[in-house]
C-alpha cells in the first residue's frame, strides 16, 4: 500500500481503510485467490559422467 499512496498521495486515507479490511478479512480466512494459469519448470537434464559440456 505504501508504494501506491506514494504514487498517489490522495489515496492516503482509503488505502489505510482498505487495507484494515483486507487484513481482517486476511485473518477470518475470508480471503481467496484464483491462478488463471499453470506454471511450468524446466530443468536441463541432468549431466552424466564423462558427457562433453
Amino acid at each position: 500500500m505504501g508504494a501506491a499512496v506514494e504514487h498517489r498521495p490522495e489515496l492516503g486515507a482509503h488505502a489505510e481503510a482498505y487495507l484494515r479490511r483486507r487484513l481482517a478479512m486476511a485473518a477470518a480466512g475470508a480471503l481467496r485467490v484464483v491462478v488463471h494459469h499453470h506454471d511450468l519448470l524446466a530443468l536441463p537434464a541432468p549431466r552424466t559422467l564423462g558427457a562433453a559440456a
